[in-house]
């Protein structure tokens, strides 16, 4: 099977005859535009994903929604299928009609298939697994609404706010007459799946699905008619033009060749019947538009097309060319456009001739969309994203709400009020999307499909096995998700007992905690349930451990969704784990000195370090295409090589990056120079290439093998070697190459000196040389059982590592003879490792992921302090105290007091992640100092030098600072009634509780103004 690149248009409009836009898949996500009806296309590139649908609100103003994600597509002679990793769902906007876009990513990663609002505030949407989620605020919140059924849903339909239906598989229909609170099973008397659910008005509806089922419903959905709806088909699509006419529209089931059917009903679905023109050749109808009740169209697999002028009694057949068209969008009876697989069609005669359109598409995976207006709107889709925008779409906001799975349905009936549905089910909003809820679906529900609220009570969902679903009640119980709290993600330092807190959050009347060493929990140290506090208290931790851990709210049987995944380490572990601020694939690493690095990766991707790894950011590659490996000669000088022959160097150290022609279009997978002349690249198909210029030009170099070269490794500028089935050896700069006995499936090597060597490969195989390659001995023996290395790397002939997936690391102390594993706190496959010395290394791998090792070191220097300044005066009361970042620090301490010896503090606050800090309270006209530290696994360092300044003057009590008094103070006060203040001057010898209270003429409490214990002065 190999891995291609599939062209999809998923969705095209038209503002008028002119301009009109299509989006979809094509490496990526992407949108096409054209101004002149058609005729040309211009593309834009969203970035990697897939874009599902748009919906524009006028010729202006328009929003697109997808998935970001790593999408691999492979084909073989049995077809094509897709794989997905670092799925988020993404939306994008555009002011200009389409000629600019703003894309805006969020943190979920899950369907809803699904959606339907009622108005600006209150919806519905519904997906796999009987998802049902409601907002009542516009989608800034979701909460999840129990279905009763873990079928999928697939449709849904609210007439109001309280009254709605969703339909799925196995025949599920469900109703509310509340919003959504409860749902109601209804039978349908069939286990076929129900596809498309649509209603006239509160009280006429219809439903279709697999094997031609129809039903109608004349009571509000209480009671719902099967209707025998001719052969056996598939209905997708059912559409309405009055009370009366119909039409329904799917495939019948002729295996192996379906054929698409039209199904029509003059008698508002008490009869259908197959109207003429439905060609066998067609296998199936997927689409259809009708500009009225005459005028129709419908199109499906094979470039069919079938056109109505007279409400379907006739049907004329056009041919486009052999392609599934997959939607078709008309503004006039003789203009429209379809799509299919990486074109577009367009026809200017009411589809008697259609003309393929260039397109050149690509896609994202947001599955749903919904505005209230044309400020307020959001989308959901795969990965449990919900965005938000309030300003048209210019801007996106991530909604957190905790699923991870797929959402695919959002309805809303305020700004404020709505719901998402999909694979986690239902999660309901009130404030407009800023926090989501789950709400439950009930027992047996697992994919919801469709969701569609009439107002804040009242809606309708469906799912899998035909579940249908009513809530009269916005949902029922609404379990927001907490926010994690102590210690902070990532900390280091921790104690074997440690108290884990978290905020309350509402709906919860306890709380599940789970603590792990697998971020995937798929075991867990602690599971916890029942809590009714805020915090937890973990013992017995491991030292050198990494742990995860989650919290969920809870109410009787009902659970919310997980809180956001934290990570914590306790005192003494090896590898942590560094932000590199991408989800793309990283393959490989490569440091200068201990501070100065860069990795590489996935579409184009470059990242840089000048801080051992504290921060990582990205630079302008000029190219999308996978990059395989780097290799840096200095600081400035550096090449890294890539899928497609792809090459790029810069010599100013990565600020600016330029494309170097290869010869080639066979994909690089490794380099290597010599000096800032001489290098090396090999690949596919046997590929080695040289370049004596610096890679100005490069030069083929016969390997005498078409297998796949993994690797090369130079010692000088005339002994190297190459590894991948075989293992060549040149000593003449690569003039010729000698094949070595070795085993194969080898994707690193490694030499120390011309003698000692190592390679790694498919299987942890480990093999290694005493005598530069003339023979080689296995270490370690392949095993489909052992994650596969991908990488080695020696600093000198005892001394090595080696990484691979899983997660794997392995360490050598006697050149290679022997390997200890070592923990690294990840599964994900790591691809590269490169150590400057015994002590300090790093490693990269999928999901973006960095690791860092010191396995020896300090503790951190002292912070320099930046601001307020030094002796600064009239500084605010809840100043902002900054300082400049410290190498290797994980986090740092602040104290501030009004004693330069800090005898007693008035803040005193670590785990500070970031470098500054804001201080809230402090009194007015008082000379405060501060100083801060900093800690990493090492220890913690010196504190900083300490700074003061002074707040600005008070109307209130304020603090003096005169010598230690011998003995208390409270000398008589006698306020001027004209003055509104005074000043209430007290001295105390020694720490001691103070309390100092006003009281009237009367004797009547005004005011205490002191209440703590203080320290001498």
């Amino acid at each position: 099977m190999s891995e291609v690149s599939l062209a999809y248009i998923e969705d095209v409009h038209f503002m008028n005859e002119s301009t009109g836009l299509a989006v979809g898949y094509q490496s990526g996500a992407r949108v096409l535009r054209t101004t002149n009806g058609g005729q040309t296309w211009a593309s834009t590139s969203l970035g990697s994903g897939w874009i599902k649908e748009m919906h524009f609100l006028n010729e202006s103003m328009g929003w697109a929604v997808g998935i970001t994600a790593n999408i691999s597509v492979y084909c073989d002679e049995w077809g094509c299928s897709w794989s997905y990793s670092n799925l988020h769902s993404t939306v994008w906007k555009t002011t200009d009609g389409g000629s600019t876009w703003g894309q805006y990513v969020l943190s979920l990663a899950v369907w809803l298939e699904a959606v339907c609002f009622v108005d600006n505030n209150t919806g519905w949407a519904v997906g796999r697994n009987g998802t049902i989620i409601k907002t009542t605020d516009g989608g800034s919140s979701w909460s999840l609404q129990t279905s009763g059924v873990t079928s999928d849903l697939l449709s849904v339909k609210f007439v109001d706010s309280q009254k709605g239906w969703t339909i799925g598989k196995s025949g599920r229909i469900l109703q509310t007459t509340n919003g959504g609170t409860l749902w109601d099973l209804v039978a349908s008397g069939t286990t076929r799946d129900l596809g498309c659910v649509r209603f006239l008005d509160s009280q006429t509806g219809w439903i279709v699905g697999a094997g031609g089922v129809v039903f109608k419903t004349t009571n509000g959905g209480a009671a719902w008619q099967m209707i025998s709806g001719g052969p056996a088909v598939y209905l997708k699509s059912v559409h309405f033009a009055d009370s009366q006419t119909g039409w329904a529209i799917g495939w019948a089931s002729n295996y192996p060749n379906p054929y698409g059917t039209i199904l029509k009903t003059t008698n508002g679905g008490a009869s259908w019947a197959e109207q003429s023109g439905t060609a066998p050749e067609w296998q199936y109808i997927e689409s259809s538009f009708f500009i009225d009740a005459s005028t129709g169209w419908v199109a499906g697999g094979s470039g069919g097309i079938l056109k109505t002028t007279d409400g379907g009694s006739t049907w004329s057949s056009i041919s486009t060319g052999g392609k599934t068209i997959r939607g078709m969008h008309f503004i006039t009876a003789q203009t429209g456009w379809g799509v299919v697989s990486g074109a577009i069609l367009q026809t200017t005669n009411g589809g008697i001739n259609w003309s393929v359109q260039t397109s050149g598409t690509t896609q994202e995976d947001l599955q749903s969309l919904f505005f209230v207006d044309g400020s307020t709107g959001w989308a959901v889709g795969k990965s449990g994203k919900i965005l938000r925008t309030t300003d048209g779409g210019m801007h996106w906001t991530s909604c957190k709400n905790g699923s991870r799975n797929s959402l695919v349905s959002v309805s809303f009936v305020s700004a404020s009020v709505g719901w998402a549905a999909g694979n986690d089910g239902i999660l309901k909003t009130t404030d407009g999307g800023v926090t989501w809820g789950k709400q439950g679906t009930g027992p047996g529900v697992t994919y919801l499909n469709s969701l569609r609220m009439a107002d804040a009570s009242t809606g309708w969902m469906v799912g899998s096995y035909g579940a249908v679903f009513k809530t009269t009640d916005g949902g029922g119980v609404t379990l927001y998700t907490p926010n994690l709290r102590l210690p902070l993600d990532r900390s280091a330092n921790v104690l074997e007992s440690q108290t884990l807190s978290w905020s309350g959050a509402g709906g919860a009347s306890s709380y599940h905690l789970q603590i792990s060493t697998s971020p995937s929990f798929t075991t867990r140290f602690l599971d916890r349930t029942g809590i009714t506090d805020t915090s937890c208290l973990a013992t017995g931790l491991a030292r050198n451990s990494r742990y995860y851990w989650r919290v969920c709210s809870a109410k009787s049987s009902e659970e919310g969704f997980w809180s956001d995944v934290w990570s914590f380490e306790t005192f003494g572990i090896s590898w942590r784990e560094q932000t590199s601020g991408t989800y793309q694939w990283l393959s490989g690493v490569h440091f200068v000195d201990a501070s100065t690095g860069w990795a590489v990766g996935w579409q184009g991707v470059v990242l840089k370090t000048t801080n051992a790894g504290t921060t990582w950011a990205p630079q302008s590659s000029g190219t999308t295409r996978n990059l395989q490996s780097l290799f840096f000669v200095d600081a400035s000088t550096g090449w890294a090589v890539g899928d497609l022959g792809t090459i790029i160097k810069t010599t100013n150290g990565g600020t600016a990056w330029t494309v170097q022609p290869s010869g080639t279009t066979q994909d690089l997978l490794s380099a290597w120079f010599a000096d800032a002349s001489t290098g090396w690249a090999v690949g596919d198909q046997g590929t080695i290439l040289k370049s004596t210029d610096g890679g100005a030009n490069w030069l083929p170099q016969g390997s005498g093998t078409t297998s796949s070269l993994n690797a090369v490794h130079f010692l000088d500028a005339v002994n190297g070697w190459a590894v991948g089935w075989t293992i060549l050896k040149t000593t003449n700069g690569g003039n010729t190459w000698a094949e070595q006995s070795s085993p194969g499936g080898l994707y690193t090597i490694e030499f120390a000196n011309p003698r000692k060597g190592w390679a790694v490969g498919y299987g942890g195989i480990i093999v290694r040389t005493t005598n530069g390659g003339g023979s080689w001995s296995v270490v370690q023996s392949q095993s489909y059982a052992d994650p596969t290395l991908n990488s080695v790397c020696f600093t000198d002939s005892t001394t090595g590592w080696s990484v691979g997936n899983e997660g794997m690391i392995l360490r050598t102390g006697d050149g290679g003879a022997t390997w200890q594993e070592r923990t690294s706190g990840t599964s994900d496959y790591l691809n590269s490792v490169f150590f400057l010395n015994d002590s300090t290394g790093w490693a990269v791998g999928s999901s973006g992921t960095i690791l860092a090792t010191t396995t020896s070191g300090t503790p951190p220097t002292a912070p320099v302090l930046a601001g307020p300044a030094d002796n600064s005066t009239g500084v605010s009361w809840s100043p902002t105290l900054s300082w400049n970042p410290t190498p290797g620090a994980d986090s740092y301490r602040l104290q501030v007091s009004k004693y330069s010896s800090f005898i007693v503090t008035d803040v005193d606050r670590a785990g500070i992640a970031g470098t500054s800090y804001s201080v809230s309270g402090l009194a007015g006209n008082t000379t405060w100092y501060w100083h801060v530290n900093a800690t990493s696994p090492w220890g913690t360092g010196d504190w900083s030098t300490t700074w003061s300044f002074r707040t600005g003057a008070a109307n209130g009590i304020q603090n003096t600072e005169e010598a230690i008094p011998a003995s208390h103070e409270l000398p008589q006060n006698f306020p001027n009634p004209f003055n509104p203040s005074t000043l209430i001057p007290f001295g105390i010898p020694r720490l001691s509780h103070v309390r100092i209270e006003i009281f009237d003429a009367f004797g009547q409490h005004v005011r205490t103004l002191v209440n703590k214990q203080l320290p001498p002065g």
